[in-house]
């Protein structure tokens, strides 16, 4: 499974980000395995003890998915918060996960 070159480099770069707390944007196409990475990633870093939480953007409306974000944020304190479909967000809820 590890023949394709693509997903070696993949496969070392994830290994190298397990040593950092820096906010990581993982990108594909549907099905190729973004969720499995994230949890992979989480499940090698120095925050595997900590909560992994999921939140499928495209799931909520608009004038709720704020307070969905800001109530996951707590959640996954000092751990993982892994947004799905984060172009589902609002335009002004993008730009505050910025900052």
């Amino acid at each position: 499974i590890t023949e394709c070159e693509e997903l070696i480099q993949t496969k070392r770069l994830a290994e190298r980000t397990d040593l950092t707390s820096q906010p990581l944007f993982i990108e594909g196409e549907p099905g190729t395995g973004k969720s499995a990475l994230a949890m992979a990633i989480h499940s090698a870093s120095p925050r595997s003890a900590k909560p992994h939480i999921t939140v499928r953007c495209g799931d909520y409306a608009e004038d709720v998915i704020g307070e969905v974000l800001r109530d996951r944020w707590r959640q996954a304190q000092h751990g993982t918060l892994y947004l799905e479909e984060i172009r589902a967000l609002p335009r002004n809820e993008q730009a505050a996960l910025a900052y």
